[in-house]
């Protein structure tokens, strides 16, 4: 089973968006007010050995990414095509605030203990997703809307891992 969410920045209200409902790998993740298009529509896959997830574009089948592997501020989050690596896998770490499931989303090479960023704490369409330093600032903090439990999807989904339970 597989859980389909939108990842909303707390900071702006907007949710995380494949730019042109992009099919390319490489394409950097930006925020944008909701459409609920299935470019905004994510699909987490838990991985059992590590307790983290992957994170894919339910539209392009691509998976979240930090470009390069890198672990420096501002590196550019993106999708790509499953490299099996762990700038691929992210674990959602709750903040305290509230009872709203708010949480910060780190990559697993966590040497870099870096968060998904909104770039300059913008509150604006189309603005960039980065890593960056932990600061607790709301433009690093994100809730996930369920939208819908999946089985048997087709591209990623194919050989789904079991028992997603954010």
């Amino acid at each position: 089973m597989t859980l389909i969410v939108k990842i909303i920045n707390v900071g702006s209200g907007k949710v995380l968006d494949v730019p042109g409902s992009s099919l390319k790998a490489g394409v950097q993740i930006q925020q944008f007010h909701n459409n609920d298009g299935a470019n905004q529509h994510w699909g987490l896959l838990p991985d059992p050995s590590t307790g983290a997830y992957k994170i894919f574009s339910v539209a392009s089948g691509l998976y979240l990414d930090v470009r390069g592997a890198s672990t420096a501020n501002h590196a550019a989050v993106q999708q790509n095509t499953n490299i099996q690596a762990n700038s691929q896998l992210w674990l959602f770490l709750f903040t305290g605030l509230g009872t709203n499931g708010v949480f910060t989303i780190s990559p697993l090479n966590t040497a870099s203990n870096k968060v998904i960023d909104v770039t300059a704490g913008s509150k604006s369409d189309n603005a960039l997703i980065q890593l960056f330093d932990p600061n607790d600032g709301a433009n690093q903090m994100w809730q996930l809307v369920v939208i819908d439990l999946q089985s048997d999807l087709p591209g990623p989904l194919s050989n789904p891992c079991a028992g997603a339970d954010l």
